[in-house]
């Protein structure tokens, strides 16, 4: 059983600002956000009021705290072979799916190539994209860094950005099609 969305609300203390609620479907869609934090799965949900399938690193399977904090607020699908596949499962029976291009936490972008299954994703269940960028949850899960900062209250700024549409449903991409589209939704996402 998943447990709901509500579960996320005693961390709303967490939350400074959240901006473009108005920019979140009606219906499911694929959430693609930058990754300061283990914690950004906590706003995400917080946020949008949804149960999300977070597509996660195999390496987040063997720590129990991160495990916790994913399964508790939604579901996982380990990444690798086959999650894009499982995920457009998902989908299809109306779940609504995150994943970070960047694949680990990498607070600053630090990253020059990311991953393009949000893009596969948006094009093979022609669901949109919504665009977040999030700032602040490393200051309260520092990557690599222990203990929690939990007492960093009013530390964390979202900003929702406008759905962008899945590409066309055409027979086939190149794969540069695909990374320079995520490339692209990377950058705006910096801006926003």
């Amino acid at each position: 059983m998943r447990i709901p969305w509500q579960v996320a609300l005693p961390f709303r203390v967490y939350i400074r600002s959240i901006r473009g609620l108005e920019n979140i479907p009606k219906g499911n869609c694929i959430i693609v956000a930058n990754h300061e934090s283990s914690f950004d799965t906590i706003v995400l949900t917080y946020a949008f009021r949804k149960k999300i399938t977070f597509i996660a690193t195999r390496r987040l399977f063997q720590s129990a705290i991160r495990r916790l904090f994913v399964f508790a607020l939604g579901q996982a699908i380990p990444d690798g072979q086959g999650a894009i596949h499982h995920a457009s499962g998902q989908i299809a029976r109306g779940a609504t799916v995150c994943i970070f291009p960047q694949g680990e936490i990498h607070p600053q972008f630090l990253l020059n190539r990311y991953r393009t299954g949000a893009v596969v994703l948006s094009w093979l269940s022609q669901k949109p994209m919504v665009p977040v960028r999030i700032a602040g949850t490393g200051k309260i899960w520092p990557p690599l860094i222990w203990p929690l900062k939990f007492w960093r209250l009013k530390s964390v700024d979202l900003v929702i950005g406008k759905p962008i549409d899945p590409p066309e449903p055409k027979a086939e991409y190149p794969n540069e099609f695909f990374q320079q589209r995520i490339n692209d939704i990377m950058k705006h996402i910096k801006t926003l």
